[in-house]
């Protein structure tokens, strides 16, 4: 239709324009050149706007597709979260989704790769969840997944190494290439990696002394990894030294992530001081994430305070992921008390998130109750839709009756 429009448009400015001079009016001019560039412009809105319907759809697809596999995720169906979200990145390549599903297809291969029987599975799995991760740092790398990406790729070589597959130490060493401007670097790595077979206690003083003076980050990121394999007293205060101090703020992430894998009283209490300390939001949220990895009841309620009191609301949204992904049951009433306080539309989203993720029995319920009280029209379908999402029977019953309305 809207090219018939446009030909209609054309033939009568034609018309015009070739009539002969003498008869020629110059407003008669004038409007049948407009009529053929409004004829030409509407063509193109026409285009413009199929095609934004067209990318709208796709990424409505992609998005529901990336929520099922998120929900696979916390059920810990890995194999089904995998295919989801191998399916996002074959078919929707120009996605927003695209790199959080490189991560979570890398997670959730990393996860599958522990249940397997055969070491060549294992392993097979563990090398393809690495690559994954390598795409998604060389084509998304201002990504908000990749400094988590960095440290599973980190914890997926080491397993690896420890398979026996020692090409892997490149990403311990936490280098891809040797830097020509140094040429006895390389040398420098091999002997720092020798000191992984020697007494750590004994190498300490060498390790202190190369993170602490040494120029060069990767040598100091390497002999890092090497010093957290030890147990002596003198590591943690140097770990906390880092994290507030180091100009390197690489250094300073790196020192707060093995402060969360020492998981020790000291590491621990390491940690809530310094997400006290007026660290920048970057630091804090890596902080959040430490105190996750513990099972101490401290580190529960640092969690629990951060989400009560934190006035930044992205690392609010951090701590109610991970305090969501805990199975105290008294987690639920936690965050049901902070969503009817709250009044902020983001926040409330993301405790939605974490009720319906969390692995109390009662969340199907709980999110009804809510959804019942909710005025805020954007609110309650947010609980709608993660409610259809359960395929649970009360939910269902719960949809049906407002269809029926």
């Amino acid at each position: 239709m809207k090219n018939m429009k446009f030909m209609a448009a054309v033939l009568t400015a034609a018309l015009f324009l070739s009539a002969p001079a003498a008869a020629q009016d110059k407003d008669q001019e004038r409007k049948a050149q407009a009529a053929i560039e409004a004829a030409r412009e509407n063509k193109e809105k026409a285009v413009q706007e199929a095609y934004e319907a067209a990318r709208k759809y796709k990424e409505k697809y992609a998005r529901e597709a990336y929520q099922k596999a998120r929900q696979a995720i916390y059920s810990k169906d890995w194999n089904y979260a995998i295919a989801r979200l191998k399916y996002i990145i074959e078919q929707f390549k120009d996605s927003g989704y695209l790199d959080d599903s490189l991560y979570w297809l890398s997670y959730s291969m990393n996860k599958l790769s522990r249940d397997m029987g055969s070491m060549e599975e294992r392993i097979g799995e563990q090398q393809e969840a690495l690559e994954k991760l390598n795409a998604l740092l060389k084509k998304h790398a201002k990504s908000k997944w990749a400094d988590d990406a960095k440290l599973l790729r980190l914890e997926i070589a080491e397993n690896l190494v420890k398979s026996g597959l020692d090409k892997y130490r490149t990403y311990i060493n936490g280098l891809l290439k040797i830097e020509e401007e140094d040429p006895e670097l390389e040398l420098k790595l091999v002997a720092l990696n020798s000191l992984l077979h020697m007494d750590k206690d004994k190498a300490l003083p060498l390790l202190k002394k190369i993170v602490t003076e040494d120029k060069n980050p990767k040598l100091r990121k390497q002999a890092i990894f090497i010093l957290c394999q030890s147990q002596n007293d003198e590591v943690v205060p140097l770990l906390v030294k880092l994290a507030k101090d180091d100009k390197d703020s690489d250094i300073r992430e790196q020192a707060i992530f093995w402060l969360g894998q020492k998981k020790t009283k000291e590491s621990l209490e390491a940690l809530i001081r310094l997400y006290d300390n007026k660290l920048d939001p970057r630091l804090k949220e890596k902080v959040i994430f430490s105190l996750s990895q513990s099972k101490d009841k401290k580190a529960k309620a640092k969690l629990l305070a951060i989400v009560r009191s934190e006035p930044a609301i992205k690392i609010k949204e951090k701590a109610i992921f991970w305090v969501g992904q805990q199975k105290d049951p008294e987690i639920m009433g936690i965050l049901v008390d902070l969503f009817n306080k709250t009044k902020n539309v983001q926040v409330k989203k993301q405790l939605i998130f974490s009720i319906m993720h969390n692995k109390n029995k009662d969340k199907i319920k709980t999110l009804i109750d809510l959804a019942k009280k909710e005025t805020d029209f954007e609110i309650k379908k947010q609980i709608v839709f993660w409610l259809g999402q359960s395929k649970d029977d009360e939910a269902i019953k719960y949809i049906r009756e407002l269809l029926e309305k």
